[in-house]
């Protein structure tokens, strides 16, 4: 099963989505992946924030998969 990584620690907000997306993939929350910190959103843009935090969480999780 493919894995989605969003940008939450709201466990609610995770189920929700989760309900919505089905079966096709597991979504997973910042705490799932050991991330406890707030990822800033310094940008006016909600789309540039979005990219600069899959970025990080990219670099920090994924990348050396």
């Amino acid at each position: 099963m493919k894995e989605l990584i969003f940008d939450t620690h709201n466990v609610n907000k995770i189920r929700e989505i989760q309900h919505l997306i089905g079966k096709k993939f597991r979504i997973l929350s910042l705490d799932d992946i050991g991330y406890t910190e707030e990822i800033p959103e310094n940008k006016a843009d909600i789309e540039v924030n979005a990219i600069e935090k899959a970025i990080r969480i990219y670099e920090l999780f994924l990348l050396e998969t």
